[in-house]
């Protein structure tokens, strides 16, 4: 879980297009409420503000406190950019006026000070949802362009691998986005294509070898495509892609139908098994590539046949290793949980963090093996 989970932001002034702007730039969920018909001062008519921001949300009317009381509400702190040469601002009065009554941390700036902002948020908790707003444009020319500037180095702080642009996820996983966007994190999903065959095996540590491989392959795919085929992707830092393969005496892959899921359940019955996500990180400026492997021990309890069937007519795990979803229905026949729980759904991101950050050391890296 990181510093910010989302930038929000009503759209109407330069200081919150400045912010949601360097949410997206950076790929960090972006949301906030507008006024109805996404009305501002240069978009007056609807669809309005949710033409370049569909991620807002409409009031019930068009009344622009009616959005600020609401996005100081739903924020769990409000950072405002108000700059010396604003003399008289009645709304950013209103916005610290409701942060008061929401009880709602804030901070005023009067300049861009990135490390002023970060001190006040490390004194607040974590996955905030950080509402920013601030002046108008044509009362305070350049407010916009400096409050990208603040909000990017905030989130370029907390998530080191932004400074360097957005992360690609080489893989339709919903699992593992879903993860990635617990972090903070908005990725761009582009498909490897690539044959997903795990070779034969014949021990555990074959299998760590096998499953960083072929995540390695995938990322490999994607990285070549986007150098290549000048696929419209923006500026980007890294590009990350895994593997998972549920392991007890043989591989568990994906069944292939409901007779294949219910023998993988069945065999899996009251005992251990392991879990491997192999993990892939090209850098997209160098191609430096670093691989991994994440392994944790999962036990199963008792449950019927029945238990296995209705199971599987539910949630038709087909796309899913060992026919199973830690986070879904299934959670409950599971008794415990023996190392990372997020690689157990595809993406161990505590490891993956430790690559993405500058200051991690040459001995916690693990360079891409000759293969």
């Amino acid at each position: 879980m990181g510093k910010i989970r989302t930038i929000r932001s009503g759209g109407q002034t330069g200081a919150d297009r400045g912010a949601l702007e360097a949410a997206r730039q950076l790929g960090v969920p972006l949301t906030g409420w507008c006024p109805l018909g996404g009305l501002a001062e240069d978009y007056p008519n609807p669809p309005g503000l949710l033409l370049p921001f569909p991620e807002l949300v409409e009031t019930t009317t068009k009344n622009y406190y009616q959005r600020t009381a609401l996005n100081v509400r739903d924020s769990d702190a409000t950072l405002i950019l108000l700059l010396k040469t604003v003399t008289k601002s009645p709304g950013t009065t209103f916005t610290i006026e409701a942060a008061q009554r929401y009880k709602r941390p804030c901070l005023v700036l009067d300049q861009v000070d990135v490390p002023k902002a970060i001190t006040w948020l490390d004194s607040l908790g974590n996955d905030l949802d950080l509402n920013v707003a601030g002046s108008r444009e044509r009362f305070c020319p350049g407010v916009r362009d400096m409050t990208h500037t603040l909000v990017s180095g905030l989130l370029k702080h907390y998530l080191p691998c932004l400074a360097q642009g957005r992360i690609v996820l080489a893989s339709g996983s919903p699992r593992r986005l879903d993860i990635l966007r617990a972090h903070g994190i908005e990725p761009l999903v582009i498909l490897p294509q690539i044959v997903e065959d795990l070779p034969t095996v014949s021990s555990t540590a074959d299998l760590e070898q096998a499953v960083r491989s072929l995540a390695l392959a995938k990322a490999q795919d994607v990285y070549q495509r986007i150098h290549q085929d000048s696929l419209p992707t923006g500026r980007i830092s890294f590009i990350i892609a895994a593997d998972t393969v549920v392991f007890k005496e043989r591989v568990l892959g994906k069944p292939d139908d409901k007779p294949e899921a219910i023998a993988m359940l069945e065999f899996l019955r009251n005992s251990d098994h392991q879990v491997f996500t192999g993990v892939a990180l090209i850098e997209a400026s160098t191609g430096a590539e670093q691989t991994l492997c994440d392994i944790s021990t999962v036990t199963f309890g008792d449950y019927t046949r029945s238990d296995i069937e209705d199971f599987i007519d539910a949630e038709q795990p087909f796309d899913k290793a060992g026919s199973y979803a830690l986070q879904g229905v299934w959670g409950a026949n599971i008794k415990n949980v023996a190392g990372d729980r997020e690689n157990v759904i595809g993406l161990p991101w505590h490891r993956i963090a430790s690559l993405l950050s500058p200051e991690t050391t040459a001995s916690e890296v693990e360079p891409n093996p000759s293969v």
